[in-house]
């Protein structure tokens, strides 16, 4: 259900009107599973781990890249730690699907910036 959020998140990314509204419709229902769900935890914790190592990736592309890194790319790795340290505090708080939610938005974030 994990890898499904991200992938759904993706493709809303690019997505607008009724197909947007379905792929919404899907991801919430996931985060609504991950919520309920006894496990809820364990899968944020996943998330939040998966959202870490692709911050990481593109770290590593960034500090590799011979190019000037764009002021998009930057906000976009600003944005993923954001995400990812609302992440790491919801999961103090046990709440399981804030935290899935925002390491989820985190590992969009941070492939839209390996991409660019």
């Amino acid at each position: 259900s994990a890898r499904h959020s991200v992938i759904l998140r993706e493709i809303q990314a690019k997505e607008t009107g009724v197909t947007a509204d379905s792929l919404k419709e899907s991801v919430n229902k996931i985060r609504t599973e991950v919520r309920e769900g006894e496990d809820g935890a364990k899968k944020a914790e996943e998330q939040l781990k998966h959202a870490r190592e692709k911050v990481l990736e593109l770290e590593k592309k960034i500090a590799e890249s011979s190019v000037a890194i764009s002021d998009a790319v930057q906000k976009l790795v600003s944005q993923a730690k954001e995400h990812i340290a609302n992440a790491q505090k919801a999961l103090q708080e046990k709440q399981y699907g804030k935290a899935f939610g925002q390491a989820t938005s985190a590992e969009v974030v941070a492939r839209n910036g390996v991409r660019l």
